[in-house]
């Protein structure tokens, strides 16, 4: 079987917060494509934004690039739909004082796929916008700082494999949830890999603008300095831990806010 490696985005809202409406308040996202034959590729990108704030446009575009071979191009995708997620609750209710995320899905057309006639081990089709939300506690200085980051995601395609072209793996439900504080939490990410590829699941650091370029942790608050492996405050006999083969995360959060 082939590898196929799901580098996650998912939101996790660890109490009840206060926005601001400025920007586009992007929170997460993910692409996904699917071979389609000849060279062809359908392309899905999902962006999970907050409420209230600049909307999104009708369309956007994904970049595509491969070091290796020289390419730097981009397609159109464009807007097929937008709702509120359906996200896990755990302890808390939806209702008009919760934030609900935004679900802004984006598409290629029948007649306008992604085509890649090239054989290349390194393409990248990535995404990125800034800004972030205001008062994301666990980048940059904390606070109103995380609105000067952006976001960028990507998905990765070697199609040099010469075993069939690939099709990558994808969200079964929106990766969005609220865990309440001193609630021993077990999240499973539910993804699924159409080919029957192996998954693997890993842990990656927030990213932003056209190249991707890392998102500084705050490394100043909570009990512990803010990274990947620790995003948030947790009771440090049930830290923050993701389970590379299953997908699933576990931890017991001790300190409500909003963490990226």
């Amino acid at each position: 079987y082939m590898k196929s490696t799901l580098k996650l985005l998912t939101v996790l809202l660890l109490g009840i917060f206060s926005f601001q409406a400025q920007a586009s308040h992007v929170i997460g996202g993910d692409i996904q494509y699917e071979y389609l034959g000849n060279n062809r590729y359908y392309i899905k990108l999902v962006i999970y934004r907050q409420q209230p704030g600049a909307g999104l446009g009708a369309t956007t575009n994904v970049n595509v690039t491969s070091a290796t071979c020289g390419v730097n191009t981009s397609i159109q995708l464009t807007r097929t739909a937008q709702y509120l997620a359906q996200g896990a609750w755990d302890c808390i209710t939806p209702n008009a004082t919760i934030f609900v995320p935004e679900v802004n899905v984006y598409e290629t057309t029948t007649s306008n796929p992604l085509t890649l006639t090239s054989r290349c081990s390194d393409y990248k089709m990535s995404w990125n916008l800034c800004c972030r939300p205001g008062g994301i506690t666990n980048i940059g200085t904390g606070g109103a700082s995380s609105a000067g980051y952006g976001f960028y995601f990507e998905a990765e395609l070697n199609n040099r494999l010469g075993i069939g072209d690939n099709t990558s793996p994808s969200f079964n439900a929106d990766p969005i949830a609220y865990y309440c504080a001193g609630t021993f939490i077990n999240y499973s990410q539910n993804a699924s890999e159409p080919d029957g590829d192996s998954l693997r699941y890993e842990i990656i650091d927030p990213r932003e603008g056209v190249n991707g370029t890392v998102v500084p942790y705050n490394t100043t608050t909570g009990a512990i300095p803010f990274s990947k492996f620790a995003p948030f405050s947790t009771d440090p006999a049930n830290p923050y831990t993701l389970n590379p083969q299953t997908g699933n995360i576990s931890f017991l959060p001790t300190v409500g806010g909003e963490v990226s």
